[in-house]
């Protein structure tokens, strides 16, 4: 149309009769109402397709409390074994065919990292995977939660298997210690291990569980902060049905949640949003045991009185724990030097531990002073241990703490002892600091090998 037709036609509309002017505009907008509700309409139908052939983007956009209902309804994360006690099940969300958290089994990985759920991660963005974006070798996780030292050992020849440069051991001082005694003493597993240290048998070690009925219930009773409120009116009804039930909604929501999460990363606190810290502080308020963390931008609930029944250096459940914990190493790093597999200790200290470095008084949080004790004597023992055998390791709480200082958050705000996403970041780096000169003098002593070597070797 031409700019003299289309001043004509607003020429004629100017001359016609107030009400048809009326008419002609109210026409107008109603033809632009009914374009926008269809284009709406077939913006909704396209998500709905979408959730139907994706189910990650029907997961998406889902409002919380359905999203908590899918996540209860998915595979087991893990699996009974009758040897290891439980393995990773490879039907669960982000594990491979063998159970554990990969895209793919990796045949010849540059790094094989084992641990338990701090080195199998309960976030997406596990430390061995930014370990590989950090350094660009590949690395291939093999953390499991609920193991422990003895396991460790267990399934060092599967990683040997592989031929890896280095070997990553995440030894976590919050339950590991705890972990090789109820393997070794409770489930009788790892025989070679028993032998090792209580050569002529475990009957005078005493046999009682750690985890007493207290910690249990405590586990038990899970933060999840995606609860649906509860609320009334003709309002919260329809509101309630569109977001259950609209996918334009979701996503609006779904944008909504994910700047917020932005918003909250740029202060440090790995995208969690204020509702979930509402419902971590109710939850403490139930455990009189817990302590609320407010302070210097970090938020989180600590339970110092709990983490000390299982790190208690005085219990010789413990102290049989520690001397486990040691000959699992001393036969790990003699298997990996046997091979040539460099292996590097990375010792996970708790939560607490990480956070004690911005508390002023300890008194404020039940328990904080007795973990300090007796966590500082394990990570001395270890460290002196350690450096007996010659064995490369380091403290990725030091790497944690300062990310506390520097206002940034490394852990959730819930009871959860297991890095964010922040956190994870933190300890690839300081791992990789490690790693890299080992990867590096590693491909230099391939390639200054003779040819005929090489052809039997991968790089």
């Amino acid at each position: 149309m031409t700019t003299a037709n289309a001043l004509a036609i607003e020429q004629e509309v100017a001359a016609l009769p107030a009400t048809a002017r009326v008419a002609s505009t109210r026409r107008r907008w109603i033809f632009r109402a009914l374009a926008v509700v269809l284009a709406l309409a077939v913006c909704e139908v396209q998500l709905q397709l979408a959730s139907l052939c994706i189910p990650s983007v029907n997961y998406a956009l889902l409002p919380a409390h359905l999203q908590a209902r899918l996540d209860s309804e998915a595979p087991p994360m893990l699996i009974p074994d009758v040897v290891l006690g439980v393995r990773g099940n490879p039907e669960y969300p982000g594990h491979d065919s063998l159970g554990f958290r990969n895209a793919a089994v990796l045949e010849h990985p540059d790094v094989v990292t084992i641990g338990d759920s701090q080195t199998h991660s309960t976030h997406e963005q596990s430390w061995p995977l930014l370990h590989e974006r950090e350094t660009g070798h590949a690395t291939y996780n093999m953390g499991i939660s609920g193991w422990g030292p003895a396991e460790y050992l267990m399934v060092l020849d599967a990683a040997l298997r592989k031929n890896p440069k280095v070997i990553v051991l995440g030894l976590y001082t919050g339950n590991d210690i705890a972990d090789a005694y109820r393997s070794v003493v409770l489930r009788q597993a790892c025989y070679e291990l028993e032998m090792s240290v209580y050569p002529e048998g475990i009957d005078a070690v005493e046999r009682e569980d750690l985890w007493n009925a207290e910690i249990r219930s405590l586990l038990n009773d899970r933060i999840d902060g995606r609860e649906r409120k509860k609320t009334g009116g003709i309002f919260s009804a329809c509101r309630n049905v569109l977001s259950d039930h609209c996918k334009l909604y979701g996503l609006a929501r779904a944008i909504k949640n994910s700047a917020s999460d932005h918003i909250q990363q740029l202060f440090g606190r790995g995208g969690e949003s204020d509702r979930q810290w509402a419902s971590s502080v109710k939850w403490s308020k139930r455990h009189p045991k817990t302590s609320v963390l407010e302070l210097n931008h970090q938020r989180t609930i600590l339970t110092p009185a709990y983490r000390s029944a299982l790190i208690d250096m005085t219990d010789e459940r413990i102290d049989a724990g520690l001397k486990l914990t040691f000959e699992a190493i001393s036969q790990i790093s003699k298997r990996c030097k046997a091979r040539n597999v460099e292996l590097v200790v990375a010792i996970i200290p708790t939560k607490e531990w990480v956070y004690d470095a911005v508390i002023e008084t300890r008194r404020e949080y039940p328990g904080m002073k007795q973990l300090m004790a007796y966590e500082s004597t394990a990570l001395e023992s270890i460290a002196s241990f350690l450096r007996g055998c010659d064995i490369e390791f380091l403290n990725v709480g030091n790497t944690l703490r300062d990310c506390v200082r520097s206002g940034q958050q490394p852990y959730p705000m819930t009871t959860d002892g297991h890095p964010n996403a922040v956190g994870n970041e933190a300890i690839a780096k300081a791992i990789a600091a490690r790693t890299t000169p080992l990867l590096k003098q590693h491909e230099l002593a391939y390639s200054n090998q003779p040819a005929h070597l090489k052809a039997h070797r991968t790089p």
